[in-house]
């Protein structure tokens, strides 16, 4: 269960950061290997990959999200990487705290009372 939990975690932050991208992006990178070096060698091939004329949907379509996903975290606040978190002042409810009216309270009777320690002597060894 503690691996499941933990795998969870990491795919949340993957996500969180924009890797799934990546991993996409490495996907369609070996696809497009895979492809090339059907008709060219294994070098020329790579290098046909990496060639930025040679792009395939795959690659566009991560070139444009990871573009608009800059775009949103540019118009957004400072990019120094700080949140702020802006919560509403609390309303007054109406209700008023207890008053003390001298009687503990149920959680204060339940507490051990403090008793002192015991008037005997401890044994000694003779």
């Amino acid at each position: 269960m503690q691996r499941l939990h933990h795998f969870l975690v990491l795919v949340a932050w993957l996500v969180a950061s924009g890797s799934h991208w990546d991993l996409v992006q490495t996907f369609a990178w070996g696809k497009m290997i895979a492809a090339y070096s059907e008709d060219l060698p294994l070098v020329e091939a790579v290098q046909e990959t990496f060639n930025p004329q040679n792009l395939c949907s795959m690659c566009k379509v991560v070139r444009d999200a990871k573009e608009q996903e800059s775009g949103m975290t540019q118009a957004g606040a400072k990019p120094d990487g700080k949140w702020l978190l802006v919560l509403p002042r609390p309303q007054p409810t109406g209700i008023q705290p207890p008053v003390s009216t001298g009687i503990p309270s149920a959680v204060e009777a339940m507490r051990p009372q403090w008793t002192p320690e015991p008037s005997l002597r401890p044994p000694r060894v003779a």
